[in-house]
């Protein structure tokens, strides 16, 4: 019996080292396999301007959205504050109507900064705290619709070229042309004399059915390519849930 005990032991220990590395694997891949899913992807529109005192600080927590991973951040200028002295030369009157078509089926208010997370719900874009809130929100219940996106620059016109399937009947597909950063020095109104930084401005906005294909736009004459992005994405009505979204540089 002595004699055996050590060939017993040596026995025990090759089982441990041939089951070890097979249960650490299992640690190791569980979580990624959890993570690999499609996860649901925000977009967040503000609806901001440079004539309204409250924005800037919209404006800079949509600038630290921007830089996070599954997040699409969108700045709409809005032409409703022009009258009080200073023109926001990004601001048009498409961006005013698209966020009182929110406002008809969101609480009914028209108001800046305001930001809308995923169609789904609009809130002071200022109120870290609400946004934080509503972005968490919309990670747990939003669709995640994988959508293609590529682009062709060709002078001054812009391709984006769209891949998407099984979506809704009455989805709609949005493409908005965006400057990624720009400042402005403001003269006049409730921001004179501040030097105003922004994120993503919308410059060009476009909505389509949302079915796969080439969509032409045309880019604008101060925007440089090398500082533009197209994001694409769709939406359950043309203010309704978003389904999903893509962004990709030009």
């Amino acid at each position: 019996m002595p004699a055996t005990l050590p060939y017993l032991i040596l026995a025990l220990l090759l089982s441990a080292c041939t089951q070890s590395p097979a249960a650490e694997s299992n640690r190791m891949t569980a979580p990624d396999e959890a993570a690999s899913p499609s996860r649901p992807l925000v977009v967040t529109e503000l609806f901001t301007s440079e004539g309204c005192s409250s924005c800037p600080p919209a404006d800079a927590l949509l600038a630290e959205l921007s830089e996070r991973e599954g997040v699409i951040a969108l700045s709409f200028h809005v032409d409703y504050w022009n009258y009080l002295g200073w023109s926001d030369p990004y601001s048009q009157e498409v961006f005013s109507e698209r966020q009182r078509a929110y406002a008809r089926i969101l609480d009914g208010r028209v108001y800046t900064p305001e930001l809308v997370v995923n169609g789904e719900v609009g809130l002071v874009g200022s109120n870290r705290r609400l946004v934080e809130a509503a972005i968490g929100k919309a990670r747990e219940t939003s669709v995640a619709l994988e959508i293609g996106l590529e682009m062709h620059v060709q002078g001054d016109v812009v391709t984006a070229n769209v891949s998407i399937e099984d979506v809704p009947s009455d989805a709609v597909l949005h493409l908005a042309l965006v400057e990624r950063s720009t400042n402005q020095d403001v003269q006049r109104g409730e921001n004179r004399g501040r030097s105003l930084s922004h994120t993503n401005v919308v410059r060009v906005f476009e909505t389509f059915a949302a079915v796969p294909g080439s969509h032409p736009m045309n880019l604008p004459e101060d925007l440089s390519p090398s500082n533009a992005s197209v994001v694409a994405y769709v939406q359950d009505g043309e203010v309704g849930l978003v389904l999903g979204g893509a962004i990709a540089a030009l």
